[in-house]
C-alpha cells in the first residue's frame, strides 16, 4: 500500500486553519457515511447533464470524462488531482485515459486512505498515488514536475492565490490546469468579499480570474451552468433520502448542510448569481 504523506495546510495559530479542519471532519463524514451506505467508492461532485434520462451517477461521471478529456493527458505524463473525493474520478481515468502517474491530494484523511486501500485493491498502487495535503502545499511534488492538473468542484474550498501559486510551481511551463469551478458572478462586484471566509474564498469569478492570469494563460472558459444545475437539485434529494440511516448526529448535522448547500447552488445558478465554468489553463 502506497504511503499516506500527511501535511498542515496554514500554521496551527492562522485563521484559516479553523476552516480546513472544518472541511477535512466534514469531508471525513461524507466519506464514513458513504461507506456505510455501501457506496464508499462513489462520485463527489453534482454531475454535468449530457442527455435526458442520465441516471445520477452517470451523470457525476460525465463530467468527471469532461475535465480529464479536456486535460488531454498524454501516455507518459504525470497528473495531480486535488480534492480527489472518494478516489472514483481517478480509478475511472485510470480505466479511460493513458498517463504515467496521478499524484491525488486530500484533506480528508479518511478518503485519503480509502483511495489508497481501493487503488491497491485494484492492481493501481504504483499509478495512483494519495496524499494526505492540502491544494496550497502540495510537499510530494517537486518544482515542474506535473503535465496535468485537475481540480473537480473543489477550488471553492481553497486560499485560491495561494493554490493558484502552488499550481504553477508544480506544473511545468506550458502545463495544464484544467478546473470544474463555482464562483460568484462578476456582476456581483465585491459582496462575497466582504462575507466570512467560505464566501471569500469561492470569490468573484472576475476577481478570481485576475488571481489566476498571474501565472496561467487562459485556454478555454466553458460556463455550463445549464448542464451542472440538473444534478446540483437532484443531489438534494439524494442526500435527504439517505438522512433517515444516519444516526450520529454530527454526521446528521454535515449530511443536512451538504443538502442545504446544494440547493442554495441549484438556486444560484439558475439565477445566475453564481457561475459553473469548465476552465482550461495553460501555466506561463
Amino acid at each position: 500500500m502506497s504511503p499516506i504523506h500527511d501535511a498542515s495546510a496554514h500554521p496551527a495559530d492562522d485563521p484559516q486553519a479553523a476552516l480546513d479542519r472544518e472541511l477535512s471532519e466534514q469531508y471525513d463524514a461524507f466519506q464514513a457515511l458513504s461507506e456505510a451506505q455501501g457506496a464508499g467508492s462513489t462520485y463527489f461532485n453534482w454531475g454535468y447533464r449530457t442527455r435526458r434520462g442520465q441516471s445520477y451517477a452517470e451523470t457525476q461521471e460525465r463530467l468527471v470524462e469532461a475535465v480529464f478529456t479536456a486535460a488531454a493527458p498524454a501516455p507518459g505524463d504525470i497528473l495531480a488531482d486535488v480534492g480527489f473525493g472518494s478516489g472514483e474520478q481517478d480509478f475511472f481515468a485510470a480505466r479511460h485515459y493513458s498517463f504515467a502517474r496521478l499524484h491525488g491530494f486530500n484533506i480528508s484523511r479518511r478518503q485519503v486512505e480509502h483511495a489508497t486501500r481501493r487503488a491497491a485493491e485494484l492492481g493501481l498502487h504504483e499509478r495512483l498515488v494519495f496524499h494526505h495535503q492540502p491544494a496550497e502545499h502540495m510537499q510530494a511534488l517537486a518544482d515542474a514536475s506535473v503535465d496535468r492538473m485537475v481540480a473537480i468542484e473543489c477550488a471553492p474550498h481553497f486560499d485560491r492565490p495561494r493554490f493558484y501559486k502552488e499550481a504553477a510551481r508544480v506544473l511545468r511551463p506550458g502545463g495544464r490546469l484544467v478546473l470544474a469551478d463555482l464562483a460568484f458572478a462578476g456582476w456581483t462586484g465585491d459582496l462575497p468579499l466582504r462575507g466570512d471566509e467560505k464566501l471569500r474564498r469561492m470569490g468573484n469569478f472576475d476577481h478570481n480570474r485576475a488571481e489566476w492570469e498571474v501565472h496561467f494563460h487562459t485556454r478555454e472558459l466553458r460556463n455550463i451552468n445549464r448542464e451542472t444545475v440538473p444534478g446540483c437539485l437532484r443531489s438534494v434529494w439524494h442526500v435527504l433520502r439517505g438522512l433517515p440511516r444516519i444516526q450520529q448526529s454530527s454526521h446528521r448535522r454535515h449530511w443536512l448542510g451538504l443538502a442545504l448547500t446544494s440547493q442554495i447552488m441549484g438556486t444560484g445558478l439558475l439565477l445566475r448569481f453564481i457561475r459553473y465554468d469548465l476552465i482550461v489553463l495553460e501555466r506561463r
